[in-house]
């Protein structure tokens, strides 16, 4: 009888540690989302600034070491912002545009129309963007990218990135990001 009893408590107090996490969580998205409208509301015509702000709030919120975002000029994908890298890693990766293709989780994020995640990119087959660099201190492990949908278009991808093989884990990860 007492051990039924305890293994009640045990299940119950279980129970509420994981409410409670999910309540800390979801307070950690709608604090994120209200500091980007604030950062929108105040910032009428400084796109840069609106954007910078999104992804150091989506780098932080999904316990990424690094971000960017990638907007579409011409047939390839360049820098539009950046959260968490060097000046030397942005002219590299500034030698590296992002192609519509599978090389690159932003290549397919606009191919698929959807979110891609890559556990680690050395065990991906596909993935080759930047294989040269693959030895250096920034090169990335994990790394999700969200495209930018408007009016049905692709405008743009937002991808934040580990250093090491830690995957996002599912209540961490946004599905589609829509600008109006």
């Amino acid at each position: 009888m007492l051990a039924d009893l305890q293994e009640q408590v045990s299940a119950l107090t279980r129970e509420l540690a994981e409410a409670r996490k999910e309540l800390v969580d979801a307070l950690e998205q709608q604090t994120a989302t209200a500091d980007v409208l604030k950062v929108i509301s105040r910032a009428t015509f400084d796109l840069q600034s609106v954007l910078e702000s999104l992804l150091e709030r989506a780098v932080r919120l999904c316990a990424a070491d690094r971000g960017l975002v990638y907007r579409q000029d011409g047939d390839v994908y360049r820098v539009a912002a950046s959260f968490g890298h060097s000046p030397e890693w942005l002219e590299i990766i500034e030698q590296y545009p992002i192609h519509k293709d599978r090389t690159s989780a932003t290549g397919r994020a606009v191919l698929d129309r959807r979110v891609v995640h890559i556990h680690d990119i050395l065990a991906d087959r596909e993935y080759r963007w930047a294989e040269d660099l693959r030895s250096k201190e920034e090169m990335h492990r994990t790394i999700l990218a969200v495209p930018i949908v408007r009016q049905d278009t692709i405008i743009g991808v937002i991808v934040i990135r580990r250093t090491q093989v830690r995957p996002f884990t599912r209540n961490r990860r946004h599905t589609l990001y829509r600008v109006r």
